[in-house]
């Protein structure tokens, strides 16, 4: 149980926002996120295992994020104890 809750506790801030957001807008946390990071230029490599996963994803290009939902993520994330590697591709 404690390895459950050190390893949510970096990351809880960011994923409430993703959640609050994926709420007001009836859309998933997956959604938003995508959304987040084309928002920035970025082309997540999203895996897909399931029908239900490949539909999801492809509606995250039926909205956008508003330039106030992304300012709040960008704080948000600033604050988010666990960070990205600078080379997304390397494991450390």
């Amino acid at each position: 149980m404690l390895y459950l809750k050190t390893t949510k506790k970096p990351t809880y801030e960011l994923r409430r926002c993703l959640k609050r957001i994926a709420h007001q807008r009836s859309v998933s946390q997956a959604q938003v996120a995508i959304n987040w990071c084309c928002y920035q230029g970025t082309i997540p490599l999203v895996g897909m295992r399931k029908k239900s996963q490949v539909i999801d994803v492809s509606n995250v290009f039926n909205w956008n994020l508003n330039n106030n939902e992304f300012k709040i993520l960008q704080e948000v994330s600033k604050n988010c104890l666990k960070k990205m590697p600078k080379n997304p591709f390397s494991s450390i």
